[in-house]
């Protein structure tokens, strides 16, 4: 099956997206997979009931995106690759043997020229029963349906975003709530409320929490709106 190379894996998200949303997932994109600055993410996370699946997207059927989907085996109860399609070839044989030893889905994702195709499965995903899915469901949230598009790497949707929104929501809804308060009243990312507080008093401190701003009372840290215009 010829088709045409793509630009990016971006590129491959919407057809692979709209394969999974044909059967019933619902979809999340860019899911950072821990925290860190250097934590790795999943291209797409779908969820189907209790199914958990993870497809990893690339423009080349390489050991090195194999190796990746393995890795993400410990998070979800299927795992895909998704690729262009291409000729047959004994390198693409022996890459899907591989995929199907491990486990791993394949898909082929036609190119423009032969949309009408639709997205290919060329392997079926064994189930990993043994995946830690509640830990990848704990890290999904409704803003990675949107906040960034499968395959471009950017920027994402992550814990410290998630505190940040409540931190802004919980100051504009209680004008000069304590520190102590805010955090108390809220789930966050952080492992603990004491490292919430000192976290966050330096971020707002800073200036780096936009509409928020502090003012501290003897020892009382307490939290005010502020003009939007910080930036993260």
């Amino acid at each position: 099956m010829k088709g045409r190379s793509f630009a990016s894996e971006a590129e491959l998200g919407p057809p692979v997206l709209a394969w999974f949303a044909q059967r019933g997932y619902d979809l999340y994109q860019e899911v950072v997979l821990g925290s860190g600055g250097g934590a790795a993410s999943a291209d797409i996370v779908g969820v189907k009931g209790a199914l958990l699946a993870v497809v990893e997207l690339k423009r080349a059927f390489t050991f090195d995106v194999i190796a990746q989907a393995v890795e993400r085996r410990w998070y979800a109860h299927h795992v895909y690759v998704a690729v262009p399609a291409a000729k047959p070839s004994d390198g693409r044989r022996l890459a899907e043997r591989v995929c199907a030893y491990h486990g791993i889905g394949v898909l082929y994702v036609p190119g423009e020229h032969d949309a009408w195709r639709g997205v290919d499965l060329k392997v079926a995903p064994a189930v990993n029963r043994r995946a830690e899915a509640a830990r990848l469901r704990a890290m999904l949230h409704e803003r990675q349906k949107t906040f960034a598009a499968a395959g471009t790497q950017g920027s994402r949707w992550t814990g410290f975003k998630a505190t940040v929104e409540k931190v802004q929501r919980g100051v504009a809804a209680s004008p000069g709530i304590t520190l102590k308060a805010l955090v108390d009243s809220f789930d966050h990312h952080y492992a603990n409320d004491k490292s919430a507080r000192q976290h966050l008093a330096g971020w707002i401190d800073a200036g780096k929490i936009d509409g928020v701003r502090m003012e501290r009372e003897g020892r009382t840290l307490k939290l005010y709106p502020a003009a939007k215009g910080a930036s993260l």
